[in-house]
């Protein structure tokens, strides 16, 4: 069977591990225009910025350790993205 295209997936992912998709490069001014906050508080609230570019790699970032919703939703999309 073959393998599916990888889609692009940058955004944000939200303390109760909601995502929200932004476009490549573009993730602070984004957030910041979204939730009227700066980046360091965005980021010390326990927003975990996502970014994955077409097909070399896979990464999340944050001033705090995912949280527990947060690595389920990660670990769900590694393993989507590795099929």
């Amino acid at each position: 069977m073959a393998k599916t295209a990888r889609k692009e997936m940058n955004g944000w992912l939200s303390p109760d591990a909601k995502f929200i998709s932004c476009e490549y490069g573009k993730h602070d001014k984004f957030i910041e225009d979204y939730l009227g906050l700066s980046i360091n508080i965005i980021e010390k609230m326990g927003w975990q910025k996502i970014n994955q570019s077409k097909g070399s790699g896979w990464s999340y970032y944050g001033s705090r350790e995912p949280n527990f919703e947060q690595k389920e939703w990660i670990n769900r999309k590694l393993r989507e993205w590795r099929k």
